[in-house]
């Protein structure tokens, strides 16, 4: 949903919508972030989300033989066998609840011992919370999961780990996307029209008749509209909220003989 608020071609004596707010406030939607990695290229800092992770995936070879760890194989896969890990951190000290997604598949003849972690850790070094665990035949024609990492872990340094227990030979974990996705705590936005001018970032004004001009700030006031005739104008607030149990409260006043009358902010 979006404020709009309006004046519409009236006259004075007939003025029953705002003709001058003292203040504005109201709950705003969260905002909702990604991190992702769909593994479309043979590079270890792909970011293909809305926001960037912290750095690049670090890697931990077995026997350093990095061909152990293969993307370019079949393109758009992630293949992890041995004892491989693979880290990567992001930013979620702003975030109210986050998620991480994933898809994942066998490739080869794994065995009952062998294991693909997905582990989450508020700082790089640990200790990690094992949010998932893979065990062979589980997935081997592939399977999507979306889970919930831990609130106690949305840090400034969160970090999320791929891990692989034993696997040889042509055996592999197949993981071709991951993606963080993280809802922002709602705020609360206000505007008590301080500025000289309102902020364009956040409003949008206009006026389609009459002398008055477009919707301003007037002594920490947001004029829509005056006394003089035929006036029509439009102030929308260019953002978003939510349209159910939500609260708007502004103050306004406006007198057919006066005009506007000053009030308190709400």
């Amino acid at each position: 949903m979006k404020a709009v608020f309006s004046t519409i071609a009236l006259r004075p004596l007939l003025i029953v919508l705002l003709g001058l707010l003292a203040g504005l406030a109201l709950p705003a939607s969260a905002q909702v972030d990604t991190w992702r990695d769909d593994f479309s290229t043979a590079a270890w800092d792909e970011d293909t989300g809305t926001q960037g992770f912290s750095g690049p995936w670090t890697a931990n070879f077995p026997f350093t033989d990095t061909t152990r760890i293969n993307r370019t194989v079949i393109p758009g896969e992630l293949r992890l066998q041995n004892t491989a890990t693979l880290t990567r951190s992001l930013d979620l000290s702003a975030y109210e609840s986050a998620t991480i997604a994933f898809r994942v598949r066998e490739l080869g003849t794994l065995e009952n011992a062998d294991r693909l972690v997905i582990e989450v850790a508020g700082v790089p070094g640990g200790p990690f919370t094992a949010i998932r665990t893979f065990i062979d035949d589980q997935v081997a024609a592939g399977v999507s999961e979306t889970l919930a990492i831990p609130a106690a872990l949305l840090t400034a340094t969160t970090t999320v780990r791929l891990r692989v227990l034993s696997t040889t030979g042509s055996e592999f974990w197949v993981v071709d996307f991951v993606e963080i996705r993280a809802s922002m705590r709602p705020g609360c936005f206000v505007d008590n029209f301080g500025g000289a001018s309102l902020n364009s970032a956040n409003w949008l004004v206009s006026s389609v008749s009459g002398g008055f001009g477009a919707p301003r700030t007037v002594g920490r006031r947001l004029r829509l509209t005056d006394r003089s005739n035929d006036v029509s104008t439009a102030a929308s607030l260019l953002r978003t909220f939510p349209g159910a149990n939500n609260r708007v409260r502004w103050s306004s006043i406006f007198s057919p003989t006066t005009g506007p009358v000053p009030m308190a902010s709400p």
